[in-house]
């Protein structure tokens, strides 16, 4: 559950920095709310898409390395010089978040079931 929250806070945490990052990075507030945006279309098409290219690797193996690669792309979009390479960093590394939700929830063994959600 708390890679979800992890996840959630990557996509959605510009929007509420929207007017920093503006004047940060000397971009128009709509340029910055792209960030967001180009994030969400990249969870909703990402999602599936990894899933499906990543279901033959040991599941626990890729959450892990999952949760690594946010943390690293998140530290590095704290270090982006500009507005360019910052989009670039949080497009890799949503596409990276995307496959994480689908795999947590992944595990069907009925004795097991729901363990991903608590």
């Amino acid at each position: 559950m708390l890679g979800n929250v992890v996840t959630g806070c990557s996509v959605l945490a510009p929007a509420g920095m929207l007017a920093d990052l503006s004047a940060g990075l000397d971009v128009s507030i709509r340029t910055a709310g792209l960030l967001v945006t180009f994030g969400a279309i990249v969870l909703c098409i990402g999602s599936p898409v990894t899933a499906w290219l990543t279901s033959r690797i040991e599941r626990r193996t890729l959450l892990a390395g999952t949760i690594a690669v946010l943390a690293l792309a998140n530290f590095a979009s704290a270090l982006a010089p500009d507005y360019a390479s910052l989009l670039a960093i949080r497009l890799v590394m949503l596409a990276v978040g995307a496959l994480y939700t689908p795999q947590a929830a992944g595990d069907r063994r009925a004795d097991r079931a729901g363990r991903a959600a608590r």
